[in-house]
């Protein structure tokens, strides 16, 4: 579905690295997706144990973004996806501003 479109278009532009903002809930199936999808790119899942680390594609949850924001802003992405965009709706959310934030940083 959608996903795999994203990838195609990440994939199509060579608009790696990537990061994939995405609720909790999700994380793993997105995993899923790029290794289905992209079985050549290196995936990484931000959490609270294995934090920040360099991958073609890099995926984590909204609640984690607003904690690296500043950490991810220097990862020189070259695609963002935001998954559930509706979390971001709230202007005044510590998130949205993350998102704002960060969307500013890549090309």
């Amino acid at each position: 579905g959608k996903s795999a479109q994203v990838l195609a278009a990440i994939l199509h532009q060579s608009a790696f690295p990537a990061l994939v903002v995405c609720p909790l809930s999700v994380k793993r199936n997105w995993e899923r997706e790029v290794h289905m999808w992209l079985p050549d790119a290196s995936v990484h899942i931000v959490d609270r144990k294995a934090g920040l680390k360099q991958a073609d594609v890099l995926i984590v949850n909204y609640e984690q973004l607003t904690k690296h924001v500043e950490d991810l802003k220097e990862q020189g992405f070259q695609s963002l996806v935001f998954d559930e965009s509706h979390y971001a709706k709230n202007a005044t959310a510590q998130r949205t501003k993350a998102l704002m934030d960060l969307s500013k940083s890549i090309p």
